[in-house]
């Protein structure tokens, strides 16, 4: 592995080049509101918030994937400057990469700093900025979120309020500051018309937001050589307490959409309810497949997951049904002789009289 930095400018571009990419193994984004302010919050104060894993796109290592979830617009050309991510003309395409770990985090970046939320905007109250954040008191009420229309734009009434999206062009992000002070900053009772402490406080507000253009977020990228196994070990380790991925998810992404395994596991456990009795992962059809290849092939019998990750799709296909149907046999042998996909309840004598005590 490598590690580098991105600025939150850097993310943003590679979204909009579609250059990050969620393999299907991952759940979808599922991060709730509150959530998604607290990243903010915490990039807001310098806060760590973890680094992200990258895999590099290669012919090797090729996963089916989807688009970071959010709502990118190619040909957007508003107030918000260069908080679009767009490159520069001479700047070369980015390398393309699957997040393995860390797409909440770049998908609520990207929602909130390119106003790509499919049905909401994100702003930053200034007003609130002043009288709450600056003096250090906890919590997000100074972000906040209103509701698009029908036709994409923000709902705005409040003048306190600046889109996050505007914040990362440091033009844009000045002239409404300025705006803002010409319009609003000695109206706020607290300054009592001073108008140093008042400029002094709106300093710190632009060093909020020169904050977020300037964060740093560590990224580690594993090497272009990596072999598939590996990277199955480093997803399994880093997701210890989260999705587990198992080598026929990873599998399934390599190998579609030619053949679908998830597809054809789904319909050999609907043709064999056995296997989904016993909970059977679908991995066990295809270590059937490479040791009957393997024997074929007069080579030693092995399933590792490199040997799994790299057996051709011809033989996959050919003896899936094959395989299928052998597994099924010898789950439905291992039935009759007394196995059981559950594990039958203990039956407590009538003389036991001791009480069952449930844990809260």
């Amino acid at each position: 592995m490598h590690t580098a930095n991105f600025t939150i400018s850097d993310i943003l571009r590679r979204a909009r080049e579609k250059a990050l990419t969620i393999p299907q193994f991952q759940r979808p984004f599922v991060w709730k509101n509150a959530q998604i302010k607290l990243l903010i919050d915490s990039i807001s104060r310098s806060y760590p918030v973890g680094s992200i894993l990258l895999l590099p796109k290669t012919a090797d290592i090729t996963l089916n994937s989807r688009s970071i979830q959010a709502e990118i617009f190619e040909d957007r050309n508003d107030d918000a400057g260069e908080s679009a991510g767009e490159a520069p003309p001479e700047e070369m395409p980015s390398e393309q990469y699957y997040i393995l770990d860390g797409q909440q985090r770049v998908t609520s970046i990207v929602r909130v700093f390119m106003d790509a939320d499919p049905t909401h905007s994100y702003y930053f109250n200034v007003r609130k900025m002043l009288s709450h954040y600056l003096r250090g008191e906890d919590g997000t009420d100074w972000i906040t979120r209103k509701r698009k229309d029908k036709n994409g734009h923000s709902r705005k009434e409040d003048q306190d309020l600046i889109r996050a999206d505007v914040v990362m062009s440091q033009i844009d992000c000045e002239i409404y500051l300025s705006q803002f002070s010409d319009n609003n900053l000695y109206t706020i009772e607290e300054f009592n018309g001073d108008r140093r402490k008042a400029a002094a406080e709106m300093a710190k507000v632009r060093g909020v937001f020169e904050r977020f253009r300037s964060y740093l977020l560590p990224v580690v990228t594993i090497e272009r050589d990596a072999k598939i196994e590996s990277v199955c070990r480093i997803f399994e380790t880093i997701n210890s307490t989260g999705t587990r991925l198992t080598t026929f998810d990873l599998s399934v992404a390599k190998y579609y959409p030619d053949p679908d395994l998830q597809s054809m596991w789904k319909s050999a456990k609907e043709i064999h309810p056995i296997l989904n009795d016993f909970a059977v992962d679908g991995e066990r059809a295809l270590q059937v497949i490479a040791l009957v290849s393997a024997f074929r092939s007069g080579k030693s019998p092995e399933v590792s997951r490199g040997t799994l990750l790299t057996m051709g799709r011809d033989v996959i296909l050919s003896e899936w049904n094959a395989a299928i149907t052998g597994l099924a046999k010898a789950y439905r042998w291992a039935e009759r002789n007394g196995a059981r996909a559950k594990p039958a309840q203990p039956q407590h004598s009538h003389c036991d009289r001791s009480p069952v005590r449930h844990q809260q």
